[in-house]
């Protein structure tokens, strides 16, 4: 028996804690009800996040017409997340023909509203070189925003434009800072990137020990491409060299 309750006498606040909780526990059909209490009840919040239910299927056969609806009405009434859902549909997700021009202004909109996903969104768009508005300075600015409200998305992707040279200068100890930032955060990409930097001495002075703890903690988080890193350090490196673990690593 559930020991959480969404009754239709709760607070929005007490109908969010509660959706949360049957979400950590993958009751998805009881996150749905909640949210659809909220919603009948007029709570901005709820609709939005039911649009976000009705988008992924969550809780709900997924219907992306009225996800769009909904999210349409939480975005009128100022949500910021329901705008940042549309700027991510009307990319040309989820089966809708893109719009791009309408994404961006969605998008802008969040970030009027300091939306965090909303930064990290728009700088992806400014730095697609596809698109009519491809603007480097603004995809940097935008990615700053999200790295000064915590965003590891905007951080990982802000530490590649500076450890590339992309549309900015070279810059390794930005970078560094950046993926270490996104490294406290818990980010995989940004775990393995710091035992690229300690791999080959960007920045901080060469350390091959002090790369495998950074690489085996991002493989653990389950970064991708830093198995292959170790695969690499276990098969060449000549004090490090030990086939069982290049072994291990490359069947990772």
């Amino acid at each position: 028996q559930n020991v959480y309750k969404c009754l239709d006498n709760s607070t929005s606040d007490e109908l969010l804690n509660n959706a949360m909780s049957f979400f950590s526990y993958e009751l998805f059909k009881d996150v749905f009800d909640c949210t659809l209490i909220g919603h009948k009840k007029g709570y901005t919040a709820h609709t939005s996040n039911l649009g976000y239910l009705y988008q992924h299927g969550i809780g709900i056969k997924k219907n992306i017409n009225k996800a769009i609806e909904l999210s349409e009405i939480a975005a009128i009434k100022g949500d910021s997340n329901a705008m940042n859902t549309l700027g991510f549909i009307y990319e040309g997700n989820d089966g809708v023909k893109q719009n791009i021009n309408k994404s961006l202004k969605y998008y802008l909109d969040a970030a009027e509203l300091r939306n965090i996903d909303s930064y990290y969104n728009l700088g992806r768009l400014y730095e697609n070189e596809n698109f009519e508005f491809f603007d480097h300075k603004l995809s940097i600015e935008y990615y700053q925003k999200g790295v000064n409200q915590n965003s590891v998305q905007s951080a990982y992707n802000l530490a590649i434009k500076y450890f590339e040279g992309d549309g900015i200068s070279q810059n390794y100890e930005e970078a560094y800072h950046l993926f270490k930032k996104g490294y406290e955060l818990g980010d995989p990409g940004s775990t393995n990137y710091l035992g690229i930097f300690y791999d080959n001495g960007h920045y901080v002075e060469q350390n091959t020990d002090i790369a495998i703890n950074y690489y085996t903690e991002a493989t653990d988080l389950g970064d991708y491409s830093s198995p292959w890193n170790l695969y690499l350090i276990y098969r060449d490196y000549p004090e490090y060299i030990n086939s069982w673990l290049s072994l291990k690593y490359l069947n990772l």
